[in-house]
């Protein structure tokens, strides 16, 4: 019987080890299996990169096998009882496995696991490398929403990714490590007005930030209608320097007037930031003609000079034959002072003496105008080695500016070695304005021109005394004078009003301009009407109320009729420096109205739209007023409608400039006669015109249309002339 027992024993390890091989071998089948599996995975999340993560349909495909598995399993162990463990056991059942033995039963092999998810097989552990769930883990975040200007960018979307997780390989729970994330995803669309926030992962409606037609406080601020207010708007005095003095002239009566400079808004903020605008200037004070204005009191002043039919006849510079103040050239004092001066500041200059004259002022009877010295005679004479102190009144030496070979100080002296500066090197600079009148007549062009002056070393003085090295650029119009003005070149003012300069009015058709008229209303035909442009191209008429004179495409004979056409209701055509003076007026705007945009003011490709949705009953929140809006502005009845269209003259109020023509900018564009360097087309369309798109850049002054397929007119100027 123990011989049995032994024999038994070694046949049944013997079949331990052979079905434990079979499992193994199993086993490495199924890793093989599960790793083509994995290589042949379809992408569900999106943008997913090394990790893949598997479909839904796989998943169910490989949770059935799993069932599958887990069904034979089931039967395999209501079969056998389970795997058998191989632990001690008692007596009695090592007689029962030794029987079975001699029975020749198969023993089953132990395993590590019948379920889970990282027990495919259902009796091993999936390997590491093994991916058990594709979305384990999700992250929502705003990956592109990046900052703009300070803010997160309004409209930037909500994304998520995910990451999937591994088997541990020691367990049949997935619980094994995570895997990168993939990509991310849009979660959500965040709105334009929302933005995505990074702190709740979720897309926040922040009006405020994200739309800047929004505002609910501040200077700024239309809290009627919640929106900003147009750039330029007045909102604020400038503390401390909102008031600006002058006076209207020089001469006795000139008035005292003052103007209020104020903040504006930007059109961009509800706060009161935007640049500071000054005000037209108002009468303060009305002088007399016998007072002065004067700016250091902020009043009108008396002052002998305006009661000029009378004086004390005791005072020094009263003309008691005459009854007026003596001008400011009559010496009323002689030898009322003395002085010691210099000759020059070189080395060897000499002490020279002056007396002086005391002169009337020209405004006053006392005798307290400026002096009129001498010329200077000699004093005293010095050396070449001493410099002239006429503090001191005496020569002083002066080895280190009168000794080339020795210096301590001056603009030419290299004080580390005792030595003058070499010839030529650059010691003292001046830079300024020239001003010329073309002639000194009314109206007048004043010219300019920019100076600049050099000095260099001598190499034989530490003075920077050199002969001034002059650079000049070229002269060039820097300001006409208005046709009741006189040119003076060298006065701070350049142009003054003279009585000399009074010219002829315009025409009720046309508006003064200064030197020039221009006509009022873009021209017309003299037939056409408020809904014809008339036929008649004879004479060009300036007048509201019709449709202005227009060709297209336009050509240089057009060009010639319109001259004609100015010449015969006796005018010409602008020049271009006219046409961009009644563009711009004396404040240098943008465009005609201003500086800021307005699509209202002026006829534009975008002016109709808000009167389109009106008219058809669309709200102003659903109203398109885009740039360009007018060419496709709404719909009604499936039928698209576009709203611009062409206006009579003077037909918007508020189209006009500081002198009183109207629509300079906007209806149709203006035709400016130019030579060929200028434009080689020998012509310039200016103005901006009520079809053209891009508006706020079209109407502005500076614009030149560079084509000639547009509906393009013109007005007329005339020249002021001298009244008779």
């Amino acid at each position: 019987m123990g011989e049995w027992r032994k024999v038994a024993w070694m046949v049944g390890i013997t079949a331990i080890l052979l079905f434990l091989g079979g499992c193994f071998e199993s086993d490495s089948v199924d890793y093989e299996a599960d790793e083509d599996r994995e290589r042949d995975l379809p992408v569900i999340v999106p943008h997913a990169d090394k990790d893949e993560a598997v479909s839904d349909s796989d998943v169910t495909e490989e949770i059935g096998e799993d069932a599958e598995m887990d069904a034979t399993d089931g039967d395999e162990e209501e079969e056998s009882g389970g795997c058998i463990d191989p632990g001690d056991g008692d007596e009695e059942d090592t007689e029962t496995d030794e029987a079975d033995l001699e029975e020749g039963e198969d023993i089953e092999p132990p395993c590590d696991c019948t379920e889970g998810p990282c027990c495919s097989d259902g009796c091993h552990f999936d390997p590491v490398q093994t991916e058990c769930l594709a979305q384990a883990d999700s992250e929502l975040g705003c990956p592109d929403n990046p900052l703009q200007d300070g803010e997160e960018g309004c409209g930037r979307d909500l994304y998520i990714r995910y990451r999937p997780r591994f088997c541990s390989g020691t367990s049949a729970l997935c619980e094994g490590d995570f895997g990168p994330y993939a990509e991310w995803n849009v979660h959500e669309d965040c709105s334009s007005l929302e933005r995505c926030d990074p702190v709740q992962d979720a897309c926040v409606g922040d009006r405020p930030t994200c739309d800047e037609t929004y505002c609910t406080d501040g200077e700024c601020c239309n809290l009627e209608t919640f929106t900003l207010k147009p750039q330029g708007e007045p909102c604020g005095e400038i503390l401390g320097v909102n008031t600006e003095y002058r006076c209207s002239g020089t001469a006795c009566g000139a008035d005292l007037q003052a103007r209020e400079y104020t903040l504006t808004c930007t059109g961009t903020s509800a706060l009161c930031e935007g640049e500071p605008v000054a005000g037209e200037y108002e009468l303060v004070q009305d002088c007399t003609s016998l007072q002065r204005c004067d700016l250091d009191q902020r009043s009108c002043v008396e002052v002998p000079v305006c009661a000029n039919d009378f004086c004390d006849e005791d005072a020094p510079c009263c003309d008691t034959v005459a009854q007026r103040i003596r001008g400011a050239d009559s010496i009323c004092e002689f030898d009322v002072d003395s002085r010691i001066v210099c000759s020059g500041d070189a080395c060897g200059a000499d002490l020279m003496s002056q007396t002086a004259a005391r002169r009337c002022s020209g405004v006053s009877t006392a005798c307290d105008g400026d002096l009129l010295w001498s010329d200077p005679g000699t004093y005293r004479r010095c050396d070449l080695l001493e410099t002239c102190d006429a503090v001191a009144v005496e020569c002083v030496p002066d080895r280190p500016r009168c000794d080339p070979f020795y210096c301590d100080e001056g603009l030419c002296c290299d004080t580390a070695s005792q030595t003058m500066e070499p010839l030529g090197v650059g010691c003292r600079w001046e830079e300024f304005y020239r001003y010329d009148c073309s002639e000194e007549t009314c109206g007048a062009t004043l010219s300019r021109q920019w100076v600049e002056r050099q000095w260099v070393c001598m190499g034989d003085s530490a003075d920077c005394n050199s002969p001034m090295q002059e650079s000049l650029g070229d002269w060039y119009e820097f300001q006409t004078c208005e046709a009741d003005e006189i040119c003076l070149p060298d006065d701070d003012d350049h142009c003054q009003q003279s009585d000399e300069c009074a010219v002829t009015p315009c025409p009720d058709d046309m508006v003064d301009m200064g030197t020039v008229c221009i006509d009022r209303y873009e021209a017309s035909r003299q037939d056409a009407t408020e809904t014809s442009e008339g036929v008649d191209d004879s004479v060009a008429t300036s007048r509201p109320g019709v449709l202005p004179w227009n060709v297209n495409p336009v050509g240089l004979a057009d060009v010639q009729t319109f001259g004609m056409a100015c010449a015969a209701a006796g005018k010409r055509m602008c020049t271009a420096e006219e046409w961009y003076a009644g563009c711009t007026g004396s404040q240098g705007n943008l465009y005609v109205f201003g500086n800021a945009f307005n699509r209202e003011t002026c006829n534009c490709v975008d002016t109709f739209c808000d009167d389109f949705c009106e008219d058809n009953g669309i709200s102003q929140e659903d109203c398109y007023l885009s740039s360009n809006c007018g060419y496709r502005c709404g719909e009604v009845g499936g039928t698209q409608f576009q709203c611009l269209h062409l206006m009579p003259t003077g037909s918007f109020p508020d189209c006009v400039n500081e002198y009183g023509a109207y629509d300079i900018s906007g209806n149709v564009w203006e035709i400016i006669p130019v030579t060929a360097d200028i434009d080689s087309r020998g012509f310039m369309v200016r103005g901006g015109a009520y079809n053209c798109a891009g508006a706020s850049a079209r109407l502005q002054c500076t614009y030149n249309a560079g084509w000639t397929a547009l509906y393009a007119g013109f007005r007329c100027c005339k020249d002021r002339e001298s009244a008779p």
